[in-house]
């Protein structure tokens, strides 16, 4: 068996989501798949659907099997603190017990008057403060505000609707009352009643309000209830695995609520901190009323972070470190300066509280030209792991994606969290069970419900061969760049539109950097005032910088103009991106590049093929003992041909990039040498090239057609066309389609009756079986199941796409069919007292569909050779999701080989064009490597012979088709190809002294 030293080490890990009841062989067999596939560990993670009480002993006792099991099988069990997330509520028995410890918003409600007497209606809560500021012509407010508060007092004005009664309010008596009307008033809120002096006013009053649901976390005594009901409960029952087989705990989401947060002892904290009463200065937080405003709303989202840091953070990070256990986890929104402002203040600050930070990406795009901004989460995360001299930086991805993402999709988004310096992935996510509604929970299951499963492991390899090199040396790069946090505090909430823009400026300024290959680490003003400078570098904790750039300024911080202006007296250099020059040089975006590559000496350089600089290719570098490792991404999906230059002698290298592709190198010092670490063998990726340049080849034979294509499982019809015949829905009955392509089934209305579904199928030629599927959550209510008027009622569990697979055999009841014609079936789902029909329900066996719209089944098919270029849908499988085989016998030119023996002249490759989703090849009985992106391309020179060879291509794919009704676009569609490699090329040496 090949060696799984590195899957074990460095393997991903999964987001196991615990979402059903919990039966011990399924948990078992499903650790067993993950460690199969190449997992490293998993992470139990409670998530919605789970039928197993939190955090009860029934719990426990599940966890504790998954413990053991993962122990002795070599996986790690990480621990999740939450159910589902945000992280801090313990399930939501927290903001159930402990009402006190629920989330404070403020609020204002404002009102512009004149002079005289005033009232002034406005919201419930908790009363902080009523404030008139005079306003002049312009509408500008100035003065010292009058205090209005104590004219505040509660009224009730929402009137119930009247009702007419009998009854006495005696309740002996309660049949003797006489008719009357009643109503009355309820839900308070505040009325000001004043005299105001003359002139014209603006009425503000501020009231604290208690949310319903979550919990404050800028209270100490909230992450102490959290983590005696979570933490500490795991900790006396598994202390013994922690640090050993149990690494650590993650924290999901953490964040504050509403627009302006607020906890009952934070105008406390303020004034200790900034030593001013904000209960004074609150309209400031919510329009601009002198130049006062930006520092108070910056000091305000300053004192809410440090708030939130103390009570939460700092806690959480603390008793996983005194408890043996790696601190982890994200806070969101990472990749969004504006929602940063309002959710989680100073981000990076906080991310650099834990052992390993991290990201989220739960999106199907990834950073670039057009979406910028998304380079900030893992840019995030490997920052904060830098500044303190951390090696981990972590990200949770893949989720809230379609169930048509392939294996390919996931590889390049995992380059692209690489390169920004992610070296731990957490896949989102593993679902126990994707039963009924569970499926569109931030689908997909990367698990054994997707066709792809078979092939996850050549995915993990990659993942383990790349992160276990991105977590040797130290990381290198030339730049820090400061996070604008206090000029986004300077102006939110009213200055939204200039927000925006220093947004949408900042995001050009990530991606500029970033795509010319000048890497940076994100730095906030506690990591800068901890630095010094050395020899004209800012020094910090592991890494050394040549320049920090300070973009956009909209708040000057004092002690940060000191430290630039300290800092360029001793040689540092300081830039201002921007048109004005406030902590340093000013330059402008268009003049960054072309000034860092005059001003800074990088140890490599990029050029394209005509000697220009390289854009659109990220590099992340690290340094080795004696080594250079650089780690490139194409930002582009077309081929790019380059050359590296490194500057410590006169070495240059040609490569080759493949579209949205990635490679890795290392640069000896010593020798001027390259060693290429390619995502496949540098001779597949040149040839993979010259195929797509169409380049013409002496010795190649095209595989056009006579291909013979079978399933290897039982194909699968979704039955979700359903139509009432006779109901008593509150509803109009639309029928029920597969054509939505994220909701398989539309809603046909609950029905408060007894009701009757139908959907139809049409069948021809004669069926050994066909077992009619269904899952557990299919429908609510009492539900019956007819195939042609008959009942079917033997079903059995099984595991078709789910653990919670129900399937019958409705052979005997299919109408009976003759040669050449089609015969209707009717399928029928029967509500005798009223229920609703959530999920379709799926045919299974031996046929392919001719009509996937009407239903037609052929079974018995007359198996026709085919050519390369039909998918799925179009042979017969439109909603299958599992392996197409294609086979054929290839005649291999025998004057390809020796004379005197079977040995290739030269290397021999099967080409495919292009493949959906992924493949695996087949040579005369012997199966040849996996591979789950392009180039479809593999060396076949050791499983050939002369003249006759068996062929064989299986095909998977994605379960979109499946799932959420999406096209089924798998199959082979390019040309098929031998190819006889017999060419002596170019060596990728340039030039080396």
């Amino acid at each position: 068996m090949e060696d799984r030293g590195c899957l074990s080490k460095h393997g991903p890990i999964s987001f196991w989501f615990l979402n059903h009841d919990l039966e011990d062989d399924e948990l078992i067999w499903q650790m067993d798949q993950m460690k199969d596939k190449g997992f490293r560990g998993v992470m139990i993670h409670p998530r919605d659907g789970l039928l197993v009480p939190y955090l009860s002993e029934l719990w426990f006792d599940k966890v504790k099997l998954i413990i053991d099991h993962c122990r002795s099988i070599g996986l790690q069990t990480w621990l999740y603190d939450e159910d589902p997330f945000p992280s801090g509520d313990a399930g939501g028995k927290i903001a159930m017990e402990h009402p006190e410890l629920r989330p404070r918003v403020l609020d204002m409600y404002r009102s512009d008057t004149s002079g005289g007497r005033i009232r002034f209606d406005f919201g419930a809560g908790k009363l902080l403060k009523v404030q008139a500021y005079a306003r002049d012509a312009t509408g500008r407010l100035h003065g010292v505000p009058l205090d209005l508060t104590a004219h505040a007092g509660t009224i009730r004005m929402d009137w119930e609707p009247v009702s007419e009664r009998f009854a006495t309010y005696y309740l002996p008596y309660e049949d003797y009352g006489s008719k009357h009307w009643r109503t009355r008033t309820d839900k308070p809120s505040f009325r000001v009643d004043a005299v105001l002096p003359e002139g014209e006013w603006t009425i503000a009053a501020f009231v604290v309000r208690t949310l319903d649901f979550y919990v404050d976390l800028l209270n100490p005594s909230t992450t102490e209830t959290f983590i005696r009901l979570t933490h500490d409960q795991y900790a006396s029952r598994f202390g013994s695995h922690f640090g050993q087989s149990i690494p650590g705990m993650f924290t999901d989401e953490p964040q504050l609520m509403g627009h302006h947060p607020w906890t009952d002892k934070f105008p406390e904290f303020f004034e200790f901190q900034y030593g001013y009463d904000i209960l004074n200065d609150l309209l400031h937080l919510f329009t601009t009323v002198d130049n006062r405003t930006p520092q108070i709303r910056h000091d305000y989202r300053f004192a809410l972070s440090r708030l939130f840091q103390h009570a939460y953070i700092e806690p959480i990070a603390k008793w996983c470190a005194e408890h043996g256990l790696a601190s982890s986890g994200h806070i969101s929104p990472e990749e969004d300066p504006v929602g940063q402002t309002y959710k989680a203040p100073y981000l990076l600050s906080q991310l650099k509280k834990l052992d390993i930070p991290g990201t989220d990406l739960i999106t199907d795009l990834t950073g670039s030209r057009q979406f910028p901004l998304l380079h900030l989460g893992p840019k995030m995360a490997s920052s904060a792991a830098h500044l303190q001299s951390g090696t981990l930086a972590s990200a949770e991805a893949y989720g809230a994606n379609s169930w048509s993402l392939s294996l390919a999709d996931m590889k390049r988004k995992a380059d692209w969290l690489f390169v920004l310096g992610i070296n731990e992935l957490i896949t989102h996510g593993q679902y126990y069970s994707i039963d009924g509604r569970r499926k569109q929970e931030a689908p997909p299951s990367l698990f054994y419900q997707s066709g792809l499963w078979d092939f996850y492991e050549t995915w993990s390899r990659y993942i383990a061969d790349r992160t276990g090199k991105l977590k040797e040396g130290t990381h290198r790069c030339p730049i820090l760049l400061y996070y604008p946090q206090p000029s986004f505090d300077a102006l939110l909430p009213d200055r939204f539109k200039e927000a925006d823009q220093l947004r949408d400026s900042f995001g050009k300024l990530v991606h500029l950097l970033l795509s010319n290959q000048w890497d940076f680490d994100l730095v906030d003003k506690e990591s800068l005032l901890e630095m010094t400078i050395d020899q004209g570098k800012w020094k910090g904790k592991t890494e050394r910088y040549d320049l920090l750039i300070m973009p956009f300024t909209y708040l000057m911080e004092q002690d940060l103009l000191d430290l630039c202006s300290m800092a360029q007296q001793a040689g540092a250099l300081v830039w201002d991106a921007g048109e004005h020059a406030v902590y340093g040089s000013a330059v402008s975006l268009d003049e960054l590049v072309p000034r860092l590559n005059t001003s800074i000496q990088r140890s490599y350089r990029l050029y394209g093929e005509q000697g220009q600089d390289m854009d659109e290719v990220y590099v992340l570098e690290r340094k080795l003992e004696g080594k250079i490792r650089l780690f490139l991404v194409n930002a582009l999906d077309v081929w790019r041909t380059g050359t590296v230059a490194f500057t410590d002698c006169e070495c240059m290298e040609r490569f080759l990039l493949p579209p949205s592709g990635s490679l890795m190198l290392d640069f000896d010092l010593a020798s001027s040498t390259i060693e290429w670490h390619h995502e496949r063998d540098s001779a597949h990726v040149e040839l993979a090239y010259l195929m797509e340049q169409r380049k013409p080849f002496a010795d190649k034979q095209v595989i056009a057609d006579n291909w013979t294509v079978t399933a290897c499982a039982d194909n699968v019809y979704v039955c979700s066309d359903f139509f009432p015949w006779r109901t008593h829905s509150t509803e109009t009955i639309t029928g029920i389609t597969n054509h939505a392509p994220f909701n398989v089934m539309k809603n046909a209305g609950e029905f408060h009756g007894p009701a009757r579904l139908f959907s139809r199928f049409f069948t021809s030629g004669s069926s050994s079986r066909i077992m009619l599927v269904y899952e557990q959550s299919a429908w609510e209510g009492m539900a019956e199941i007819y195939v042609n008027g008959s009942l079917v009622d033997e079903f059995k569990r099984c595991r078709r796409f789910d653990t919670n697979n129900y399937e019958a055999d409705v052979t005997p009841f299919l109408t009976s069919m003759e040669p050449g014609r089609s015969s209707l079936n009717w399928l029928e789902v029967r509500f005798p007292q009223g229920g609703i029909l959530r999920e379709p329900l799926r045919l299974y066996g031996d046929f392919t569909v001719t009509d996937a719209e009407a239903g037609n089944l052929l079974f018995d098919p007359v198996i026709k050779p085919v050519s390369y270029g039909k998918g799925f849908r179009e042979l017969g499988y439109p909603h299958y999701s599992g392996q197409l085989s294609y086979r054929r016998h290839v005649e291999v030119p025998a004057h390809w080989f020796g004379h005197e023996s079977e040995q290739p002249k030269a290397p021999i490759y099967l080409h495919a064009e292009r493949i959906r989703d992924a493949a695996v090849v087949f040579i005369n009985g012997a199966e040849l490597p996996k591979i789950v992106m392009e180039p479809f391309l593999w060396e076949v020179t050791d499983y050939v012979k002369p003249n006759d060879n068996k062929f064989e291509i299986r095909v998977g794919n994605h379960p979109g088709a499946l799932l959420e009704g999406a096209e089924n676009d798998a199959g082979i569609f390019g040309e098929i190809s031998l190819i006889l490699d017999n060419e002596v090329r170019l060596p990728p040496v340039l030039n080396r002294k």
